[in-house]
């Protein structure tokens, strides 16, 4: 459950992606914005306010247009101005930067998604934003529907902050895993067989050369359903090449890439919009950062330019990929900016 709160003590709300800065200035580590003098935001401002011992209300874009809300964290620090450059700043390429430190970051169990509160707090929700004049993390639209306040920082009124402190207190602290948000943890490493026999997928036999002895590896333990699912509805070709390989057994063949990787340097989501359909050899040029897709116009980039794929269009498009993602891997691992 969310702290109780103290005399002088307030409570701001975050509202951020997976991104949001990378190493360093990772998610639950800091907020941080360009300085409010650089043609900075109301939000960015508000930054101002924070002092060491706030409370901070995280809520976190983890599907295509969808919040939830995620945890809550304790200001470590004031607001620090700095000349250091976040290593994955988006949109926000030009300092300088201020930062605030956070600490004892804790994550929900499950996170809550911004439309379950809403249905179940509607009256209560706008009767606050009636009677407060600050900025809330929603707004009420033109369409008499409640939606996620466009900002970054905003301020929490004390009602608001009971009314969460029931999800909290409803829902322990923890690490545990979500639907398909959080397949895969970051920490849960462990021994399994590689054995795993699927529809239209490879057998042992398929692929392994006369005499290889089984082994037991360590690895991440994924969906390996739903990637299996997004395979199977794009018929197993590479969205890079259009390719698929043909076995022996007459199955076909592709692999599910991860664009924001998963595991604790990148902490990727295992999540539709962050898989990728290739063949073995565009796999390893995107785990390798030889290759990417431009968030931007979405087109394939190559190191070398001579590359036959570089400059082209994807072999086919897919509305579910969420542009967040080929952000950080273009940013991070292809390292063109």
């Amino acid at each position: 459950m969310l702290p109780k709160l103290l005399p002088n003590q307030k409570v701001f709300v975050e509202i951020t992606n997976p991104v949001h800065g990378g190493e360093g200035w990772k998610f639950g580590t800091c907020l941080w914005s360009p300085q409010k003098d650089n043609g900075g935001a109301a939000a960015w401002k508000l930054m101002e306010e924070i002092n060491p011992g706030d409370i901070i209300i995280h809520f976190l874009k983890l599907r295509i247009r969808e919040y939830f809300l995620y945890g809550f964290s304790i200001a470590d620090s004031k607001l620090i101005k700095t000349n250091d450059r976040p290593p994955n700043p988006g949109k926000w390429d030009k300092g300088p930067y201020q930062r605030i430190n956070l600490g004892e970051f804790k994550e929900l169990n499950t996170p809550v998604s911004v439309k379950e509160i809403f249905d179940a707090h509607r009256k209560e929700l706008i009767k606050i934003l009636d009677v407060v004049e600050q900025r809330q993390f929603y707004v009420l639209d033109k369409n008499d529907l409640l939606k996620m306040q466009q900002a970054y920082i905003v301020a929490c009124e004390n009602s608001l902050y009971v009314l969460l402190n029931k999800y909290f207190a409803a829902n322990e602290t923890g690490a545990q895993e979500v639907d398909v948000i959080y397949k895969v943890k970051a920490d849960n490493k462990i021994v399994v067989e590689e054995t795993e026999e699927t529809e239209n997928e490879p057998t042992p036999s398929d692929i392994a050369p006369p005499g290889k002895k089984d082994a037991k590896v360590s690895r991440f333990i994924r969906d390996t359903k739903l990637s299996r699912t997004l395979k199977k509805k794009h018929q197993w070709k590479c969205q890079v090449c259009g390719e698929h390989i043909l076995l022996p057994s007459k199955n076909l063949y592709a692999e599910g890439h991860h664009i924001q990787p998963l595991g604790n340097k990148h902490n990727g989501l295992d999540v539709k919009g962050n898989i990728l359909i290739v063949c073995p050899n565009h796999h390893a040029e995107f785990d390798y950062g030889s290759i990417a897709i431009n968030p931007g116009t979405m087109k394939i980039e190559h190191v070398d330019e001579t590359n036959r794929w570089h400059g082209k269009k994807l072999a086919y498009n897919r509305a579910d990929i969420d542009k967040m993602f080929l952000e950080y891997h273009y940013e991070m691992i292809f390292k063109k900016l």
